[in-house]
């Protein structure tokens, strides 16, 4: 799924029919991102030519720790598919700067894993790995407040602990440390 913030970002911009290309990167499975990536791209004015989303290592704390953190992702077959979408990009640029001919060029999935996308905070697929509240370990909590700075959501107040605010939270995990 899109982070609100790059939602957010790409709201503001205005296209006015300038190339876009979407890129996106995905620890377990790639989702819709680029589909929903290129059809917000195109409401901003866009052309969009293409998309890639490029397996990598999990990034979700909670996923690592449960054994999904595909290490070795990308794999050769990944990096393979990924040139061969620079190759294309590279080939549409060629092509276009030389006629003006605009043809939109093949999105590039990843391994074939295509399903559909969920906002993480109330997935059924993730509800088995995420708790409905995070909770924060009081021996390991030095209360130095850096997830309150670092939350670009403005989800996270500070008592004694940090808590969240589970109407604001996008459990982009970026306060985890």
């Amino acid at each position: 799924n899109i982070p609100k913030k790059m939602i957010d970002f790409i709201k503001t911009l205005k296209g006015e029919n300038k190339f876009s290309i979407a890129l996106s990167n995905y620890g377990g499975v790639s989702g819709q991102t680029i589909a929903n990536l290129q059809k917000l791209i195109k409401k901003q004015n866009f052309s969009f030519v293409g998309g890639f989303a490029l397996h990598t290592p999990e990034n979700t704390p909670i996923l690592i720790t449960k054994g999904h953190a595909n290490e070795n992702a990308p794999n050769e077959n990944e990096l393979n598919e990924f040139n061969l979408f620079i190759e294309s990009i590279n080939e549409f640029f060629n092509i276009y700067n030389s006629n003006g001919t605009f043809t939109r060029i093949k999105n590039y999935y990843g391994k074939g894993k295509y399903v559909p996308a969920f906002p993480r905070a109330s997935s059924k697929f993730y509800s088995k790995f995420f708790d409905s509240n995070f909770k924060v370990s009081k021996e390991k909590c030095i209360g130095c407040k850096i997830c309150i700075d670092i939350c670009a959501y403005k989800a996270i107040s500070f008592d004694e602990l940090p808590s969240f605010d589970e109407s604001k939270c996008y459990k982009c995990w970026a306060c985890y440390n």
